[in-house]
């Protein structure tokens, strides 16, 4: 097999073992290379010599597989692999290492791509190999903007060039979700750069970094219904409009001031307002009421906000990514920029076809505001064209509502004038169909139950109108289809329900100018100030194309109309020939857990809703509904069942104790029969978890109806796992979708417990402390503990902890010892607090600690010096390196960097902050 090289691969001091190694792995010669299986996994090793071995996989692309060569295991020390996430291998067990005769074809990992030309490949959160086009850009060095569509691999590029970085960096979108996402992929596979320090933060975020607004930013939902108030007195009825008029013109179009005066906002050319100069007058009257109603309401606006900032954000940043920048204004942008310490030191990327509102974005008006002349505007841009995402059949009809637009619109600029090529070995189809009731019925009847279609439509008028014929949760109006992907897409009347739009876009374009590549052109008709407008409908329905992996099902009512045509969607399927598979529950549920994640609510709470659908249904009561059913049922001059049973089936739902105490207390046997079995079932409920019994505790979190089941303390199964150190455990827990940012009684996750429980095995005087200590219980084999911790360190660890301290934002993640260092004080802080000590002083005489209302460093080195290395690696256990942390990050230091978490109570002796924070 050909090999492939991981590019951080590190072979310093076995190079001359490692290459005759190779040579025996070119000839799949796995015996002379000693090639064995690592048990429950995809990875292989090869021996090097006695001591070292070579970690790979086996990769395969287009029919053809490759010995993917990732890293050196030097000493035996496979916990310490940045892929194996801190697993302990025991190569002379049986059950870690396996034999093997030949590689099966489960054991190989298919590539979406392959150059065949670079045997350096990438490594994020899955195996990356760059075309010639990626490659240059990931050395061309900053300032670089990056332009391409969805799918062409824009982030994953970007991420991989940041790793490249030094010095203070930040990766900022408009999009928390895009943000958070790219955190977790960024710190996959445990990267870590001591030469770098990055921020990952969405803009609202940044703001918040800079100084936390005392105002409240008004949202859409808001604005619209302020806007309801005043819509007798304006012409223009169309809410949405006028927004982005205020956001994308009158506030965030300048950079100089922060906002138009009315003579600059009347005297605007042609293109830089959809509205004409009658009408501007009437939006900049309404524009001044809406500034008196930020005041008076305590809101703020977004651009508004963002310019009186500049003169209070620092240049913090050697470097600054931004994602999506097409969906940021122009104050915004320069806002971040102006975070930067040297001008030029940028790295952008978007796609302008993907702009669903109107606002006046090209990459010509771009650099011209970045480098003010165009003497300095250098050839900083790059196109990438190929698409890894959608199939071919998908990008041929998105490629010639391109060239519509264009020939429509002309071009916004030369940048953004460019078409796709799919590499996608799945040719996909485009359907069409003639809307009608029966196929309605017909198609729901098929994909309902499936997590691999979803149905977008223009608005949400429109989605009303949908889910009376489509029952599954999937469905998308425009304004939430960015950020999606589906193997199939179903659109519903995008063109009829437009209609006189989509006319008036297809106007003077005819089939044979689609048969030409495209072309940069000016627009003909530069008086049509109605263009950015339609500009809104035709990218509404690239975006819509584009969120199809491998299909696309086009219904419309309307089956003769000019841009079908253009489309070359004439001919009309009869039948639904698709061939669906139901997908499980598990599928349903994962697909619930990231869509909350991206914001879409609305869908995950309908998936859930069906999840439960067999459940009994919840009741619901409003305060006030409480409050009197209370009063009733706790009148002790009256008996009442019936609003006593009411309480007890409200309080059972969801365990409300203390209404069940209270319950119990007027004579209500119920409650207290309840509790027992409650009180009883938790134990044994305890110690399922801590042996991994999982088909017995998914019967009490299925009787309890909730997968965060718990007892009056808080206490989780997930908690119990973490505590006990049983991984199955943590796996079902996480991956049933439980949120491990929940907290005991004591303000304790599963991760601070699982930090503590080893803090407890560390200490010498186990026994006695236990027995006063029930909450805890022990696993006297240690080495099985650290090798689960190591696990359970990655498994449960926050992808990131936000906190604010003063008026002020800040992010700290898992590759840092400030992180470390924040969640292991936290642990620490409970264990140690003044009377646990006196008390422990009773029961223990040889025990150090200090009864100051802080953590001795004595004790602290104590609890740390055989931290599994996997978490903390040996330079971070040396005193003098954490000594050099806690003084940076003091309250009084005056390092630049300085994240204030720890205050010095006395020499030796730290505390946390107590002015810190924590935000959930």
């Amino acid at each position: 097999m050909d090999i492939l090289y991981f590019n951080e691969i590190e072979t310093r001091g076995v190079t001359k073992q490692y290459n005759k190694v190779i040579k025996f792995l070119q000839k799949d010669d796995f015996k002379s290379a000693e090639v064995k299986k690592i048990a429950n996994s995809d990875f292989f090793r090869a021996k090097l010599d006695y001591e070292n071995r070579l970690l790979f996989k086996i990769v395969s692309y287009d029919g053809v597989s490759y010995i993917l060569l990732l890293e050196i295991i030097f000493n035996h020390e496979y916990e310490k692999s940045k892929f194996l996430k801190g697993v302990k291998v025991d190569e002379s067990s049986l059950k870690d290492i396996i034999d093997i005769q030949k590689v099966e074809e489960s054991d190989k990992i298919p590539m979406s791509y392959l150059n065949s030309d670079k045997s350096l490949v990438h490594f994020l959160d899955k195996v990356i190999s760059f075309d010639e086009t990626q490659d240059e850009i990931l050395y061309f060095p900053p300032p670089v903007i990056i332009i391409g569509s969805a799918g062409s691999g824009k982030t994953a590029l970007s991420l991989e060039k940041l790793k490249m970085l030094n010095g203070n960096i930040l990766y900022t979108s408009l999009s928390s979700y895009l943000v958070d996402n790219a955190t977790e992929i960024y710190f996959s596979n445990h990267f870590s750069k001591d030469s770098q320090e990055i921020d990952f933060l969405s803009f609202h975020e940044f703001i918040d970094s800079i100084e936390i607004p005392d105002t409240k930013e008004i949202s859409f939902r808001e604005f619209d219904g302020w806007f309801t108030r005043h819509k007798q007195s304006i012409s223009i009825k169309e809410s949405y409009k006028v927004y982005e008029e205020f956001k994308g013109v009158l506030t965030g179009g300048v950079i100089d001031k922060n906002y138009l005066s009315q003579e600059d906002y009347l005297g605007l050319g042609v293109k830089q307002s959809i509205f004409t100069s009658t009408q501007r007058e009437e939006i900049y009257e309404l524009f001044e009421k809406y500034l008196l109603f930020l005041k008076e309401n305590n809101y703020h606006d977004i651009n508004i906000l963002s310019h009186y900032y500049l003169k209070k954000v620092d240049k913090r940043y050697d470097f600054v990514f931004i994602d999506e920048v097409q969906d940021l204004t122009n104050i915004q942008l320069f806002l971040i920029l102006s975070s930067l310490k040297k001008r030029f030191q940028f790295i952008l990327s978007g796609d302008s076809n993907q702009i669903v509102h109107p606002n006046f974005f090209s990459w010509s008006h771009l650099k011209t505001m970045l480098f003010k002349t165009s003497k300095k505007q250098l050839n900083i841009l790059k196109v990438l064209q190929t698409n890894y995402r959608n199939s071919p059949k998908i990008t041929e009809l998105s490629n010639n509502l391109l060239k519509i637009k264009n020939l429509r619109f002309g071009s916004i600029d030369k940048e953004s004038t460019y078409l796709i090529n799919s590499i996608s070995k799945h040719e996909g189809s485009v359907n069409f169909y003639k809307d009608s009731d029966k196929l309605k019925k017909e198609l729901n009847k098929k994909i309902q139950k499936s997590t691999k279609f979803a149905i977008l439509v223009m608005d949400n008028a429109q989605k009303a109108e949908v889910k009376k014929y489509f029952k599954t949760p999937l469905i998308f109006s425009i304004q939430e289809a960015k950020g999606l992907e589906y193997e199939n897409i179903i659109l519903v009347n995008f063109i009829t329900t437009n209609d006189k739009e989509f006319r008036t876009i297809s106007e003077g374009v005819e089939q044979k100018d689609l048969e030409h590549d495209l072309e940069f052109s000016r627009v003909k008709d530069k008086s049509n100030k109605e263009l950015e407008v339609y500009k809104f409908y035709i990218n509404s329905l690239y975006v819509a194309f584009t969120r199809a992996i491998e299909n696309l099902y086009i219904i419309e009512s309307n089956k003769k109309h000019k841009i079908l045509e253009l489309l070359d969607l004439v001919e009309q399927q009869k039948n639904v020939k698709i061939e669906v598979k139901q997908s499980t529950q598990e599928e349903w549920k994962k697909e619930a857990q990231k869509l909350k994640k991206q914001g879409k609510l609305e869908q995950s709470e309908a998936i859930e809703q069906e999840l439960n659908r067999n459940q009994p249904s919840k009741i619901i009561l409003s305060e006030g509904e409480l409050k009197a059913l209370k009063k009733e049922a706790f009148d002790k001059k009256l008996y009442n069942k019936k609003v006593k049973d009411r309480l007890f089936d409200y309080a059972k739902q969801d365990i409300d104790r203390d209404l069940l105490q209270k319950l119990g207390e007027f004579k209500y046997k119920k409650a207290d029969k309840f509790l027992a079995e409650l009180e009883r079932d938790f134990k044994n409920f305890h110690s399922f978890c801590k042996q991994g019994k999982l088909k017995e505790i998914k019967k009490y979190t299925q009787k309890y109806n909730s997968i965060s089941y718990s007892n009056e303390d808080g206490l989780n199964g997930l908690m119990i796992g973490a505590m006990s150190g049983n991984v199955p455990t943590m796996d079902y827990f996480l991956d049933e979708g439980i949120d491990k940012n929940l907290k005991n009684c004591r303000g304790l996750g599963a991760f601070e417990l699982s930090l503590l429980h080893y803090t407890d095995l560390v200490d010498n005087w186990s026994e006695r402390y236990f027995q006063y200590n029930s909450f805890h219980n022990v696993d006297d084999d240690r080495e099985r503990f650290e090798n689960s911790l190591s696990i359970s360190y990655d498994k449960l660890q926050y992808p990131y902890i936000k906190y604010q301290i003063d008026r002020k934002m800040i992010k700290i993640y898992p590759h840092s010892m400030e992180y470390f260092l924040l969640i292991y004080f936290t642990a620490l802080k409970e264990k140690m607090t003044k009377d646990t000590l006196e008390s422990y002083r009773e029961m223990v005489v040889e025990f150090k600690g200090s009864v100051d209302d802080c953590l001795d460093m004595n004790d602290f080195m104590h609890y740390i010096k055989d931290m599994p290395s996997t978490i903390l690696p040996d330079y971070r256990r040396k005193r003098h390196y954490i000594n050099s942390i806690l003084a940076k990050n003091e309250i009084d230091s005056n390092n630049y960097y300085n994240k204030k978490l720890f205050v010095r109570r006395s020499r030796g002796c730290y505390d946390l902050n107590p002015k810190l924070k924590i935000w959930s």
